[in-house]
């Protein structure tokens, strides 16, 4: 009867353990799992933030271009008008150097 008994103790007690591991080991895939739905849920937040920092530096470069095309043309305007500003500078200083440098009057 003791024997059984201890049998039966051993049995329990092997049982238990074995419950334990897998039980722990249970928890720890649960553990593992939210961890991943936690990494998961980063990593899609992370790529959003991403994907409006793109489209962001997408419409500032459009921005840009645009700005740089503006820039170009009153730059080409400026030296047109300075053009033209020499132009009636000299065609004045020559009408005023033929009459004594002054303006007909």
């Amino acid at each position: 009867m003791q024997t059984e008994l201890n049998i039966l103790i051993a049995v329990t007690t092997a049982a238990f353990a074995v419950l334990s591991f897998f039980a722990g080991r249970q928890s720890a895939a649960e553990k593992s799992g939210a961890r991943n739905e936690s990494y998961k849920k980063d990593i899609e937040h992370l790529k959003t933030q991403l994907d409006n920092i793109v489209q962001c530096v997408s419409r500032n470069s459009e921005k840009i271009d645009d700005v740089l095309k503006r820039l170009v043309q009153a730059e080409t305007e400026l030296r047109y008008t300075i053009s033209r500003v020499c132009r009636l500078e000299e065609l004045n200083d020559s009408h005023g150097a033929g009459h004594g440098g002054k303006p007909p009057g």
